[in-house]
């Protein structure tokens, strides 16, 4: 009895919670893996080849042939507007407000 080591109780603690995190590290990729299939099996249906993607620039241009489309670009370092006009290039307009003016706004809109 006196040759045993002293049990270090935070070495035995990480030991006991490593098998822990690596499963919960496998559940997880194992779960990403299952979202990527079914996002990339839902982009081959018809008219979703775009899911949970940004639209192209040429979609949002066609839209704006029923009226202008407007991109707000805001941060805490500037706010910006880009009105997408039909077959037209795009205007660029700073705008004079912070990212917290546009959160309220956005909100009470």
């Amino acid at each position: 009895m006196l040759n045993q080591k002293p049990v270090n109780k935070l070495s035995a603690q990480t030991q006991s919670s490593r098998p822990t995190s690596e499963v919960e590290a496998c559940q997880y990729r194992n779960l990403v893996d299952e979202w990527n299939k079914v996002v990339l099996e839902i982009r081959t249906i018809k008219g979703f080849s775009r899911f949970l993607l940004p639209p192209l620039f040429t979609d949002l241009q066609e839209a704006s042939c029923e009226g202008l489309v407007i991109v707000l670009i805001a941060s805490r370092f500037s706010c910006d507007a880009i009105i997408v006009l039909h077959k037209q290039s795009p205007v660029h307009i700073h705008l004079n407000t912070t990212l917290n003016t546009l959160t309220m706004l956005t909100n009470q809109f």
